[in-house]
């Protein structure tokens, strides 16, 4: 199953959850989250679907709320110490982390992680680049996080961490600047796929290699999109939502 939490409409941020069985090709509504939020982060962790920060039109957020969808409940979690919009979640070791983002007044390089064992957050070395409308993903023990805006410059960078050594290393560079864009692994390989780079909303694909260091060009999406979602399910590449600049 694919699941769609909150965002934003056009006329307001939604707790609206939607989920898509890839079998049937059918959609249906699930239980609403607990809080409306647009520019979140949603992770999954021990079974459970977290929705982690956004903004709920109103306020930047540091909330943080699980859904179990066997029961199709949701329960508030451990908030974390930050409240931020537009940031990026990943899941490594267990462990949940989140990356950047904007807290109202500034563009965030900081990063907490969330171990569900101990319940608590703690900080995490920062990412060399402050941002917000990043994308990350995880491969080979490392977190990458990719792209972004930081208040003055849409960005190409690509840095990456090791969680087991706090240190941030910076990698080739992304061919194409990019903010709003949605990540991916698969066949070992990090597809980066539309944003908006400043000018321009975006239907490119770019393909990291973490192996050998290099980008290369794939075929661009039918549709232009920023402020979207991507996700594998099946070795095959979903892409949702989104806004295309109309």
């Amino acid at each position: 199953m694919l699941y769609a939490l909150g965002g934003y409409d056009g006329g307001g941020q939604l707790a609206t959850v939607e989920s898509y069985d890839i079998q049937t090709g059918l959609w249906r509504t699930e239980s609403p989250m607990l809080s409306k939020r647009g520019a979140l982060a949603a992770v999954v962790l021990d079974g459970r679907i977290f929705a982690i920060g956004g903004n709920d039109g109103r306020r930047d957020l540091a909330t943080v709320e699980s859904f179990d969808a066997g029961t199709a409940t949701w329960r508030s979690e451990v908030p974390m110490p930050s409240k931020r919009r537009a940031l990026t979640a990943c899941v490594l070791h267990g462990r949940m982390f989140a990356l950047g983002g904007y807290d109202g007044s500034s563009w965030l390089n900081t990063v907490e992680c969330y171990d569900p064992r101990l319940g608590e957050w703690r900080s995490e070395a920062p990412m060399p680049s402050k941002r917000s409308g990043l994308a990350c993903v995880v491969y080979g023990n490392r977190i990458y996080a990719i792209g972004g805006y930081d208040g003055r410059n849409f960005l190409n960078a690509l840095e990456s961490y090791d969680p087991s050594t706090g240190e941030w290393r910076i990698e080739t560079q992304m061919p194409t600047k990019r903010s709003g864009l949605a990540a991916v692994v698969l066949q070992d390989k990090i597809y980066c796929l539309g944003g908006y780079d400043g000018r321009s909303f975006l239907s490119t694909v770019e393909c990291f290699d973490p192996r050998t260091g290099e980008w290369q060009v794939e075929s661009p999406m039918p549709s232009s999109r920023s402020a979207f979602a991507a996700c594998v399910v099946a070795g095959r590449l979903f892409t949702v939502g989104g806004n295309d600049g109309r």
